[in-house]
């Protein structure tokens, strides 16, 4: 027969390691908050991301504006009208991809672009296929292009 010493020692053990095991679940937990995904609807002509877009992943500009015209030309900006100091390029759609290029990296780079509806807004999700431009690819991946309004 347990001792009434031996018995309490063993239900604080037993309560030591259920304790143990409720703490070590905890972290479990927290990691369950969801994380933002790139489901939406694929764009995949440029009638379907033309206008203004904000992004704050530019390195220059807080924050940058990307002025998508039906030309095939594009502006980086930080005021909304596109004006300088600016960073220019042109932009098409092969296969579904977006290619992009300008006077920095004239190696177009390939991306895939997803486009967020949400109640606040509308956003561009765009991913790296391709492209050895670095910034470039910071600047496009960093954050999310939310919408601003049409071109003037």
């Amino acid at each position: 027969m347990y001792t009434t010493r031996s018995l309490v020692i063993r239900i604080l053990f037993v309560a030591l390691v259920l304790a143990a095991c409720q703490a070590k679940a905890a972290p479990a937990e927290q990691s369950a908050i969801p994380t933002p995904t790139t489901t939406g609807i694929a764009i995949n002509r440029a009638d379907e991301m033309l206008g203004v877009w904000m992004l704050t992943s530019h390195p220059h500009y807080k924050p940058a504006y990307w002025l998508v015209r039906p030309d095939g030309t594009y502006t980086f900006s930080p005021n909304q009208d596109g004006g300088r100091p600016s960073e220019s390029g042109i932009y098409w759609f092969e296969a579904g991809q977006l290619l992009i290029k300008d006077d920095f990296c004239p190696t177009p780079g390939k991306y895939t672009v997803m486009k967020q509806d949400q109640a606040g807004g509308s956003s561009l999700i765009i991913s790296l296929v391709e492209d050895g431009c670095t910034a470039r690819v910071k600047i496009l991946t960093s954050s999310p292009e939310v919408w601003f309004g049409s071109l003037q």
